[in-house]
């Protein structure tokens, strides 16, 4: 929750929904059936609260049994408001996990919206993590679930529900004979304690330079992390412009799908771990991964081996020699469309789920397929 002293004030009628976590609530709207009514809760930026003498006597009851923590002022907003379903774009928090053993009345689903790899980008060692009722991208998450011992109430593999919302809008998906690279840079781990964290940002850089020297002329454009409104962006931007000043920098504009159309439109991607290249890669995509890309200067990030493990070598940059990364560019502009759909056809199902149906229908239909019923339990 956010350390300043800002408030929420949510609605004392009873919603069929409560989403938990305003990031990705656009999204998540396309998900639920009209004839639902919901309610959304912020807690990265505010203090949500009920103004009723119901809440605040579960809040004094939460904080006595639970203690001074977020969790028992979500407790507490449960209670008072009784939805019949929680939904959350928070997929690698235990928060989720927590509501659905407190509430196992309760339809609990967790939508997917990121590539997910080995503690803790995933799991936290810090507490126990459960997984409610799961939408995940594809196969893979049911492996990782399994490797880590995860107890999951189901898992529903229905592909990427923003790439999936933006292959519903028409654009022009001209292909413009350019590179594009997917930027990872957060300016959090420039002075992160975590050798690894700090690494990520060393390894980004190399690349990007490597890249810089193998483009054979190709335009290199930047799909940025961050927009104008956000903290990372002057950083971000000097961060590449130091690098090369020709750096073309495009902003992550997420209200109109900015960085899924710059990449529609390249031949080729370049990029780290980033969920925007599996997004690409699954949807037919040429794409370039070079996490796991080894120098004896930097280490490899945690879980890259297992998040790589179904990859076409073609596709894997396994160390930073600028020969190497140059002749598997090559390759992936001169494969066919043919050769390439016939190297990557399972993996590229295995991480993102192909469906005639459009993801956000699929979880609409859920929800009111399953509202009313009583959810499963728990397996391990």
């Amino acid at each position: 929750m956010s350390s300043y002293f800002s408030f929420q004030k949510l609605d004392q009628s009873n919603p069929d929904l409560l989403i938990i976590d305003t990031n990705g609530l656009k999204y998540l709207k396309k998900c639920l059936p009209k004839e639902l009514t919901y309610s959304s809760v912020n807690i990265r930026s505010k203090i949500p609260y009920v103004f009723s003498l119901s809440f605040f006597l579960r809040l004094i009851l939460n904080f006595i049994k639970y203690k001074f923590k977020p969790i028992s002022l979500i407790y507490s907003i449960v209670e008072t408001l009784k939805p019949n379903a929680i939904i959350s774009f928070l997929d690698n928090s235990k928060l989720i996990g927590q509501l659905s053993l407190k509430f196992p009345e309760l339809l609990v689903m967790s939508i997917q919206n990121g590539v997910r790899t080995l503690p803790d980008d995933f799991v936290s060692k810090k507490g126990k993590f459960n997984l409610p009722i799961y939408f995940s991208f594809g196969e893979y998450e049911k492996d990782l679930i399994a490797y880590l011992n995860v107890p999951c109430i189901e898992v529903n593999e229905v592909g990427s529900l923003k790439l999936s919302l933006f292959l519903e809008k028409s654009f022009n998906k001209i292909n413009d004979n350019s590179i594009c690279f997917i930027s990872q840079y957060r300016s959090v781990l420039t002075t992160s304690k975590d050798k690894i964290a700090r690494d990520c940002i060393s390894r980004l850089e190399e690349i990007y330079k490597n890249l810089l020297i193998c483009s054979n002329s190709k335009k290199i454009n930047v799909a940025m992390r961050s927009n104008r409104m956000d903290s990372d962006y002057k950083s971000e931007r000097t961060f590449f412009l130091n690098l090369s000043k020709n750096s073309r920098l495009i902003e992550n504009d997420r209200n109109n799908f900015s960085s899924y159309k710059l990449a529609f439109s390249s031949t080729v991607i370049v990029a780290m771990d980033s969920t925007l290249a599996f997004e690409m890669f699954g949807s037919g995509k040429r794409v370039l991964f070079c996490d796991f890309a080894k120098n004896q200067k930097y280490m490899n990030r945690k879980g890259v081996e297992f998040l790589y493990s179904k990859l076409p070598k073609e596709l894997v940059l396994e160390s930073f020699d600028i020969d190497e990364m140059q002749s598997k560019i090559n390759l992936l502009v001169s494969m066919s469309e043919t050769s390439y759909r016939r190297l990557t056809k399972i993996s590229r199902n295995y991480y993102l789920k192909k469906t005639n149906i459009p993801t956000n229908e699929i979880i609409s239909n859920y929800l009111k397929k399953n509202i009313t019923r009583h959810p499963k339990k728990y397996v391990q």
